[in-house]
Formats: structure tokens, sequence, C-alpha cells
């Protein structure tokens, strides 16, 4: 199953849904994912469509996909010492870090790399070879971008005050939170990074 955070909505492509979707539609050929794309990218409402995709869905998926640009990225999922996450603030919105794949790296290195450079921390080693992978949507002067993104399991012994913000990309604020303190989190993150994060804690 292909899983699509659009805005506040999401979008599943596949035989079974994610969870209880506020609809469900056959797809077919000529499917009218444009349609279904912007509706959801102009809901105030946090809205789940299902396109049941019986023995189709890797053709379903790939008329999605002709609707965006695909960028690449990869990202971290930390733990220190004490089963901590590492949180970022970016934009005033609660984040893991996480960026674009150079051409000259391959996907762990531009974990390891966007987690030292987003929040100052050298030393941390992967904890899985396998990455957790999110796709979510926006929208770069008119453009449609796909962002496939990478996640490694990491962890670190780094000192909880040596962190050091990115400001640059604006990020204000880098800390470790409890798994048990995470609600605090979800009311202000996208909903993706409020999945990965339960998944994870």
């Amino acid at each position: 199953m292909y899983k699509v955070n659009i805005q506040n909505s999401m979008i599943t492509i596949g035989e079974t849904p994610f969870r209880k979707p506020d609809w469900v539609i056959d797809y077919y050929n000529n499917f009218p994912f444009d349609k279904i794309i912007n509706q959801l990218e102009n809901s105030p409402l946090e809205l789940y469509y299902h396109i049941r995709a019986n023995n189709a869905e890797h053709e379903a998926w790939k008329e999605f996909s002709e609707y965006f640009k695909i960028i690449y990225a990869a990202g971290g999922i930390v733990k220190d010492q004490y089963g901590k996450i590492l949180i970022i603030k970016r934009h005033g919105k609660f984040d893991l870090p996480k960026g674009k794949v150079e051409e000259f790296e391959n996907l762990k290195e531009a974990a390891l790399r966007e987690v030292y450079e987003e929040c100052g921390i050298s030393t941390c080693v992967l904890v899985s070879d396998q990455p957790i992978i999110t796709y979510h949507t926006y929208t770069i002067d008119t453009h449609r971008v796909l962002k496939k993104t990478h996640w490694f399991l990491m962890k670190t012994n780094h000192e909880p005050d040596k962190l050091i913000p990115q400001t640059e990309e604006g990020i204000t604020e880098v800390f470790w939170v409890d798994p048990s303190e995470l609600k605090t989190i979800f009311t202000n993150t996208y909903p993706n990074i409020r999945d990965l994060l339960q998944q994870v804690s």
C-alpha cells in the first residue's frame, strides 16, 4: 500500500485501507487523480481517501505519481541513551531532521548529514539499514512536488545540552522528548510525522 499526506489530508492506494477512510473509491484506468488531489489540497478538513486498487496497485501509483515532480529526501529518527527522541521546531512546526539527498551521497549518508547539519550531532549510528518510507506533497511556484523521505532509526550518546539548531534552515529549537510526552508534539506537527512517531515510540 502507498500512503501519501496531502496538506492535512491523506490518500492511500492499495487493497486494504490504513484505517477507516472517509471515502473508498475503486481504481480504473485514466482515474481522476487530479480532481481528488485538488480537493485534498484545498480542504480545511483532515480527510482520508482510499483508492482501492486490487491487483493494480503499482499501475495506480504510477498514474498518481505523474501529477508530481518527485524529490528524494532522507532523515533520522534519533534516540539518546535514555530512549528520548530528537525533535526540531522548523518554521513553527515540530518536525524531525531531514533533507534532500545530494547527487554525491547515498540515503544513509544523507540522513546522517542532515542530523548533523540541523541539530549539531555527529555521533549518530544507524540502528537499522532498512528505512521507513513516507510520502508527502507540497507546491513550489504552482508545481506539485511529491517528496519521498527515507527515515533511518539512529542512536547517540550526544550530550543533551550540546544541540545546535540550524537557524538558516528555519530551525529555532532542537530538544529531546520522552516517548510518554509525545502527545505535546502531536498538537503542532504534520500528520506524517505524527504517524511516524507513533510507529517508532
